[in-house]
């Protein structure tokens, strides 16, 4: 009997925890829908298909690749839906950034390109293509060891035998082309700084040689200095290195010379002017046959014209003097002055009538000894700017002949480059005119002042008489 309550018991609890449970109903769980996206490469290499949860993004694939076949090779696109299994494509790629939200395919779009086949294989498409034969090219090379400029060609490589060439050649300041080359059987055209040749069959190596383009060894705008010879081109070069020349190269180059430097510095300056540096060079030239200072019927005979008048110091003496003050010691524009002191009565612009000055005015129209034509061409910087010297001028340039420290042996340099000497001989007068005047208060009579290379001495001459002449000209 016992035995019997025991089990009712048991039943009634289990039963209570039944209803008791009751209170608290069990949360039912969803499953996540996930849909499958697939790739079909269209013949490309195969693309794993994607499971995706609704709602969520596919990744996008690595890019598939597809084999190219004799006639044509392919290039992805990208992926493409379509609603007819791929025989149509969509306008548009698909957006790896939508939402999946069914099951769908996607497509690989594919652009095919042609392969380049030769002629033979489109006619004959089973006959293999002959392999074309590589072109025969040459190269043009430019000699390493070139001075003093550079050559350059239109194109130094893969040059087929017949191509135009173009050489642009390109000296260096002061330098000039003289002569370029492309190798024998290789002709040059054009001239000046352009060349062209037509290419052979075989390399080519252009060599080309560069020379200083002056006559002397300072070109033009160097600053000329005492002892230089002045070329008909601007450039100079000191005499003294001039002699060291072997005699082809001085015969050559004395025909361009034209002018001897005998001085620079303020010293000849007229006035107060101290600080103008003046570089003068005497002419080659010179008047041995002797010329008039003026004739006689010269409105500039015989008149006292002190702003051409030019003396020594007192106490100077032959062979060595000396100008200090502020005398008219430049003489580049002497035959002005006296225009402007006659005023109406001038004369001047008549030739004959100052037959010295006009020598040295037009010194560009002389001609050396033996010689046909001069050396100064009628467009040239120097034909014009030659005057008659003053006293102190002409003085210097006796300075320049018998005291070498001073300068050089200028009649030593002037005949060597086929000038003129001013005293070619150990006797007998060698006087030179001046520009300048000299006025004699005692006898109340005007001279031209000369001065005597023999006897080393300043010296006056009435105006008609006649004495040599030479021309002297400013330089940088």
């Amino acid at each position: 009997m016992k035995k019997i309550n025991f089990l009712v018991l048991a039943a009634l609890t289990a039963l209570s925890l039944v209803f008791t449970g009751c209170d608290n109903p069990v949360e039912e769980v969803t499953e996540p829908t996930y849909y499958t996206v697939t790739f079909n490469s269209n013949g490309g290499s195969d693309v794993e298909a994607q499971k995706v949860e609704s709602g969520s993004k596919a990744t996008k694939p690595t890019d598939p690749t597809k084999t190219a076949t004799d006639k044509e090779s392919y290039a992805f696109e990208g992926w493409y839906t379509s609603e007819d299994e791929g025989t149509t494509l969509s306008d548009t790629a698909f957006d790896f950034e939508s939402a999946i939200t069914a099951d769908i395919t996607l497509y690989a779009k594919w652009k095919a390109t042609e392969k380049a086949t030769t002629e033979a294989a489109e006619e004959n498409p089973e006959t293999p293509a002959t392999p074309e034969t590589p072109a025969v090219t040459y190269s043009v090379t430019i000699a390493e060891n070139i001075e003093n400029g550079t050559v350059t060609a239109s194109k130094t490589s893969s040059v087929a035998a017949g191509e135009t060439i173009t050489l642009t050649v390109t000296p260096e300041t002061d330098y000039e082309l003289d002569s370029i080359s492309a190798g024998s059987g290789v002709t040059l055209n054009g001239t000046g700084n352009t060349r062209t040749f037509t290419m052979p069959e075989s390399n080519v190596t252009v060599t080309a040689i560069f020379s200083w383009k002056w006559v002397g060894t300072k070109n033009p705008t160097t600053a000329k200095a005492v002892g230089d010879i002045v070329f008909n081109d601007g450039s100079s070069m000191l005499y003294a290195d001039f002699t060291n020349l072997d005699n082809t190269t001085k015969n050559t180059k004395k025909t361009s010379a034209i002018a001897l430097i005998f001085y620079k510095g303020t010293g000849l300056n007229s006035g107060s002017d101290t600080e103008t540096v003046r570089t003068l060079g005497v002419g080659l030239k010179h008047n041995r046959n002797g010329l008039k200072w003026c004739i006689n019927t010269a409105k500039a005979y015989n008149l006292n014209i002190e702003t051409i008048q030019c003396e020594p110091d007192v106490g100077g003496y032959t062979g060595n003097y000396n100008w200090t003050g502020t005398q008219n010691k430049n003489g580049s524009n002497n035959l002005e002055k006296i225009a402007t002191f006659l005023d109406t009565n001038n004369d001047t612009s008549t030739e004959a009538n100052y037959p010295a000055f006009y020598f040295a005015k037009n010194y560009a129209n002389q001609k050396m000894v033996k010689e046909t034509e001069s050396r100064i061409a009628a467009d040239s910087t120097y034909a014009s700017g030659w005057y008659l010297p003053s006293l102190a001028e002409l003085f210097q340039i006796f300075v320049c002949r018998t005291d070498t420290e001073n300068g050089f042996d200028i009649d030593t340099a002037s005949s060597a480059l086929g000038g003129d000497k001013f005293r070619p001989l150990d006797f007998g007068s060698n006087e030179y005119w001046s520009s300048s005047v000299y006025y004699d208060s005692e006898t109340e009579k005007i001279y031209a002042r000369y001065f005597d290379f023999a006897n080393q001495a300043c010296q006056v001459e009435d105006q008609k008489e006649y004495n040599y002449v030479c021309a002297i000209r400013e330089f940088n």
